[in-house]
């Protein structure tokens, strides 16, 4: 589903139906969204926008991702992330890059998430983004001849 913002609301732009299980509240329950206020109650002028801080508007994204994430777990979504340093499950993840180690032990394993990927039961509705450790074999370990 993708959406764009106006000043008011969230409009879609195109959607999909929900896997099964999962209901979309309908529009009469949904509240428009406060492009300037926090989940904090903390709101800041309608007056003049252009006065927000870049914290005050990296804030309002936050607290966005936030609510969209409870909203998704009332309805049985989790969102997972892997410790760094797990195995790497391609049933779950998705590689979307390498971080060089020279720890062998360490090759193929997770090295960080760049996305957490969410489930619903049994159910990967998203797969986590990981990189990958990849070994690099240092000039220290090189056989001399």
């Amino acid at each position: 589903m993708t959406c764009s913002l106006t000043s008011k609301d969230i409009t879609i732009v195109s959607g999909s139906i929900p896997p099964s299980g999962i209901s979309l509240p309908n529009r009469q329950s949904a509240k428009p969204l406060d492009p300037v206020s926090t989940k904090s109650g903390e709101g800041h002028s309608r007056e003049d926008p252009t006065k927000l801080t870049v914290e005050q508007i990296i804030g309002f994204f936050d607290s966005f991702r936030d609510e969209i994430v409870d909203l998704l777990a009332a309805r049985g979504v989790e969102m997972f992330h892997t410790a760094g340093g797990d195995r790497f499950d391609a049933r779950r993840q998705s590689s979307v890059g390498t971080v060089e180690t020279s720890n062998s032990e360490l090759a193929g394993r997770v090295a960080e998430t760049a996305q957490p990927g969410f489930e619903h039961g049994a159910t990967v509705l998203s797969k986590e983004k990981v990189k990958i450790y990849s070994f690099a074999r240092s000039d220290s370990d090189e056989p001399k001849p």
